[in-house]
């Protein structure tokens, strides 16, 4: 908190409410963002700060959909997806109802992201299920906190596939990305 004389010309750069002080050579300020913008660090602004917009952002395909694949895939309709503006951090929430006509066989659901970052869904970052009776099917959500990412724009695709054996269902599929 700025405690200098009152603002004016020789006082706080501050002269609207929100405004942020900051500092370039000489104290500086930074107006305030708009509504729901976070200030984040951005060595190419002179000040090192700027407003952008850090707001959760969630898709949901509810088609019941089905695949054989042993490696992760679109289904017949692809998705969901969401495109968000991240920083190098998000939260990631995916949610399916999910079975395997088989017994003792898993059905997973995962995601990858393409944009600034590159990176390939895989089973650690996955919800995954095994049917202990065939077409048992579970309601569930699984999240994963991604520290891995490209600051930028990134898109987040669900992908799917079934484990050595069976064909995996899913339904009711969402995707919710939260950045930071």
């Amino acid at each position: 908190m700025w405690l200098g004389p009152t603002p004016g010309p020789v006082g706080s750069p501050l002269t609207t409410k929100g405004d942020v002080y900051g500092f370039t050579t000489v104290d500086a300020r930074l107006a305030v963002g708009t509504d729901g913008q976070v200030v984040v660090a951005d060595s190419a602004e002179g000040t090192g700060l700027k407003w952008v917009a850090r707001e959760p952002t969630s898709a949901l395909v509810a088609t019941s959909e089905t695949t054989a694949s042993t490696s992760y895939t679109d289904l017949a309709t692809a998705g969901p997806a969401v495109t968000v503006t991240t920083g190098t951090v998000a939260l990631v929430i995916v949610s399916a109802s999910l079975a395997n006509d088989t017994a003792g066989r898993f059905a997973f659901m995962g995601y990858a992201v393409t944009g600034a970052s590159s990176l390939g869904a895989g089973d650690a970052i996955a919800l995954s299920y095994e049917s202990s009776a065939a077409d048992d099917e579970l309601q569930a959500s699984w999240v994963s906190l991604r520290t891995d990412l490209t600051a930028g724009s990134n898109t987040f695709t669900a992908k799917y596939r079934a484990a050595t054996s069976g064909t995996a269902t899913f339904k009711n599929r969402h995707i919710t990305v939260l950045p930071y």
